[in-house]
């Protein structure tokens, strides 16, 4: 049964949505467009007499062809109460929400149920190493690889069947750093390149990060080295590094182009060490990632370190390593240990990587607050940054 309402519109009617439907189709035809839908509940006294308690109501217009007016006149666009629906669309749409809600109910049920099963199955260890999972998880190791490391731990376990959580510290901690992968810096002494370039996102510290080496370099080890840094965009971080390298006497650059970096890349070739800084790339910047492919092409036999703040999430930072991936770092600096509060993730952050460690950053203390990444060294970050030992140095 349909309606006359305002022009260009009608209003259908039928006992469900599919007759309603069935309504419209006839009469308009597949090119009309639903305006608004409704439910109406009839009068008990309809009720009473056989009628059906609610009914569906669909408000419509037909399609543009439909409304061009006979003659030579132009055609009258109708008026646009709300942004028209697909007509097919409409009917699934409500069954789709719930599919939908469905899915996602089942996706929680079974996280649920997985996790469940891991922390029902780690339950039944000692109390000791059940203890040290939901340590290392509160410091930042996902809880699936958490379950993971302490089961392998306990397996190769050689102490007592119910070892105290203080007695399990020092083996778990040497066990996870056995596991991270280490690289060589830039000392000297080590064989191989002598041009160095410091890559990553924006704030993690590279700027600090190459000053720090370059004062350990420079005052412990009094080496020739020069600065140069193609960050054209961030005026204070290339004002930084030169006030760095006047505080140690030795040149410092920014170059804007390809000839600028050509004549610094000659004039500083005779240096010991040539530390490149480059500009923070984020995703889509892909002038900047041009240019630092570029500087990269022409800096023969480079290395490449990826600078990492370990404040950065680990769910951040598979996409960082794929974005500079094809810039080829093979080794990792991670700074700002001292402010993260899930340290440990960086044993994670290192496996992602796929590379090595070579250097652990923390505070802004030129050049004393990095060290070099030995198993030495994390052991005692760990240590620290889990609480068991304020030292980081």
């Amino acid at each position: 049964m349909a309606s006359k309402d305002p022009e260009y519109s009608k209003r259908y009617r039928g006992t469900s949505l599919e007759e309603a439907l069935a309504a419209l189709k006839q009469d308009l035809g597949p090119t009309a467009v639903i305006l608004g839908t409704r439910r109406i509940r009839r009068s008990r006294w309809l009720q009473w007499i056989g009628f059906s308690p609610l009914i569906v109501e669909l408000l419509a217009s037909p399609g543009t062809s439909r409304l061009a007016p006979s003659g030579d006149s132009a055609p009258v666009s109708p008026p646009d109460p709300e942004p028209a629906r697909p007509l097919e669309s409409v009917a699934d749409q409500k069954e789709k929400r719930r599919i939908r809600e469905e899915i996602d109910s089942l996706k929680g049920l079974t996280v649920d149920l997985m996790r469940h099963r891991k922390e029902h199955h780690l339950g039944r260890l000692p109390e000791g190493f059940y203890h040290w999972y939901r340590r290392i998880v509160e410091l930042g190791i996902p809880t699936d690889r958490a379950a993971e490391l302490i089961t392998e731990f306990q397996r190769g376990w050689g102490g007592r069947r119910d070892p105290s959580k203080e007695e399990l510290l020092g083996p778990l901690i040497d066990t996870l750093v056995r596991g991270i992968r280490f690289a060589p810096g830039v000392e000297p002494g080590v064989r191989g390149s002598r041009r160095f370039v410091f890559l990553g996102p924006p704030g993690m510290g590279k700027t600090t990060t190459v000053a720090k080496i370059a004062s350990h370099l420079r005052l412990r080890h009094g080496a020739d080295l020069a600065l140069l840094s193609i960050d054209t965009r961030r005026v204070a971080a290339a004002e930084q590094l030169r006030a760095y390298a006047e505080m140690l006497g030795v040149p410092c650059s920014t170059v804007r182009n390809e000839e600028e970096l050509s004549e610094k890349i000659r004039e500083y070739s005779s240096r010991e060490y040539l530390l490149v800084d480059t500009p923070g790339l984020s995703e889509g910047d892909a002038d900047d990632s041009n240019w630092t492919a570029s500087t990269l092409g022409r800096l023969e036999g480079s290395e490449s370190f990826l600078v990492l703040s370990a404040t950065t999430r680990l769910a951040s930072m598979e996409p960082i390593f794929e974005r500079f991936r094809p810039l080829g770092p093979r080794k990792l600096v991670i700074t700002k240990i001292d402010e993260s509060v899930t340290g440990w993730g960086l044993v994670e952050s290192v496996r992602l990587f796929g590379g090595g460690l070579s250097y652990l950053s923390f505070g802004q203390n030129v050049p004393e607050d990095i060290v070099l990444a030995t198993h030495e060294s994390v052991g005692r970050v760990l240590r620290a940054v889990g609480g068991y030992d304020r030292d980081l140095s």
